[in-house]
C-alpha cells in the first residue's frame, strides 16, 4: 500500500517541483526562501541550493534535462537554470507576471501562465523570446501540454468562490482557443493522461475538492471524483492507470484508479501538500509539503528496493 516512506528537507515553503528525465533529481521551487533545491533521489537529500530572486512559484524541466525554467511570480521574471552547472544563466522579463509554467514535449515551446492578464505567453526556447500570446479565461492558474504537443490545457480559476471555472483548450500550432470547458468551482490543478485521451482538473472551491474528468475528443466532462480539500496538484502515473491528487487544505494525497474513477486510497502527508510529480518508472510519488519545508516521498514499501541506480535508470522500481 502506498505510504510516506521518507521526507527530504528542502527550502522554505516549497510550492512546486519537477523530476529529471532519468528520475535521479528533483528541482523544487521554494517560495519563501527564494531558491530552488536540487534533490538527489537516490541519496534522498538536497545536494544543491540555487538562489532565485523573488518568489519562485513554478518549475519545469526541459525534456532533455539540460535546463530548468523557474517562474518568479514576485518580480515577473523567468529564470533559466543550467542543469550541469546549476547556475542561473538567464533571466527573462515577463510582464504580466508568470504564475506558472508548462513546457512542450519537444522542449521547443515554454508556456507562461499569467493570471492577472488572462493570457498565456508562448516562448521559443531557442531564442527565449515570446512567439505568441493566447487570450484564455479569467485568472488562469495552471497549464499542461499533451504528449503529442498539439494541445495546451489551461485552468481558469476566476478567483471567485461562488462561480464555476473553465478549462481553455489551445491549439498549439495556431495559438488559438478551440474549446472552453466548464468544470468545478475554482479549478487549479491540471494533468493529462499519457495517451492524451483524458484531462484531469482539480477544483478547490469551498468544502471537499473535486477532480473533473474530461474526454479530450469530445471536450466533455465525463465524470467527477470527490477528493480532499484544496486539490492544488495532480499527477498521472506513466502508464496512465493511477491519478494522484495533492490536497493542500487537509494535508492528504488522494489516489484515484483511472479505469474506475474511484478513490482507492487517501495518504496523509501533512504540511499543506501542493506540488506533486511521479518518477519516470512510476514507483515513487514526490509531494511538496509547504509548511513542513520538505518533499514527502510516497511509495509501496513492499515493492521498494535499494536506491542504488541500475545501468538503466528507467528500470529502477522507484523510478
Amino acid at each position: 500500500m502506498l505510504s510516506v516512506v521518507t521526507t527530504i528537507a528542502v527550502g522554505s515553503h516549497p510550492l512546486d517541483l519537477a523530476v529529471s528525465p532519468s528520475g535521479s533529481q528533483l528541482y523544487v521551487a521554494n517560495v519563501n526562501s527564494s531558491d530552488v533545491s536540487v534533490v538527489d533521489t537516490d541519496a534522498e537529500a538536497t545536494t544543491s541550493t540555487i538562489g532565485i530572486d523573488s518568489d519562485p512559484a513554478s518549475v519545469v524541466l526541459h525534456p532533455g534535462g539540460s535546463v530548468a525554467y523557474v517562474a518568479r511570480s514576485g518580480d515577473g521574471v523567468i529564470s533559466v537554470i543550467d542543469a550541469a552547472s546549476q547556475n542561473d544563466i538567464a533571466d527573462i522579463e515577463q510582464q504580466p507576471r508568470p504564475r506558472s509554467l508548462a513546457i512542450s514535449p519537444s522542449g521547443h515551446r515554454l508556456y507562461a501562465v499569467c493570471d492577472t492578464a488572462n493570457l498565456v505567453a508562448v516562448y521559443d526556447t531557442a531564442t527565449l523570446r515570446v512567439a505568441a500570446t493566447v487570450a484564455v479565461g479569467s485568472a488562469p492558474l495552471r497549464a499542461v501540454v499533451n504528449r503529442a504537443g498539439n494541445r495546451l490545457y489551461v485552468t481558469n480559476n476566476g478567483y471567485s468562490m461562488g462561480s464555476d471555472g473553465t478549462v481553455s483548450v489551445v491549439d498549439t500550432a495556431t495559438h488559438t482557443v478551440i474549446a472552453t470547458i466548464p468544470v468545478g468551482n475554482e479549478p487549479c490543478a491540471v494533468a493529462v493522461s499519457p495517451d492524451g485521451g483524458t484531462v484531469y482538473v482539480g477544483s478547490a472551491g469551498a468544502g471537499p475538492g473535486s477532480v473533473s474528468i474530461i474526454d479530450t475528443t469530445t471536450h466533455v466532462v465525463t465524470g467527477t471524483v470527490t477528493v480532499g480539500e484544496g486539490p492544488l496538484g495532480i499527477a498521472v502515473s506513466p502508464d496512465g492507470s493511477t491519478v494522484y491528487v495533492a490536497n493542500r487544505f487537509d494535508g492528504t494525497v488522494s489516489v484515484i484508479d483511472a479505469a474506475t474513477a474511484i478513490v482507492t486510497a487517501t495518504v496523509t502527508v501533512g504540511g499543506g501538500p501542493c506540488g506533486i510529480a511521479v518518477s519516470p518508472g512510476g514507483g515513487a510519488v514526490y509531494v511538496t509539503t509547504g509548511s513542513h519545508n520538505t518533499v514527502a516521498v510516497l511509495a509501496d514499501p513492499v515493492s521498494a528496493v535499494s536506491p542504488v541506480r541500475p545501468a538503466n535508470p528507467m528500470a529502477a522500481s522507484r523510478r
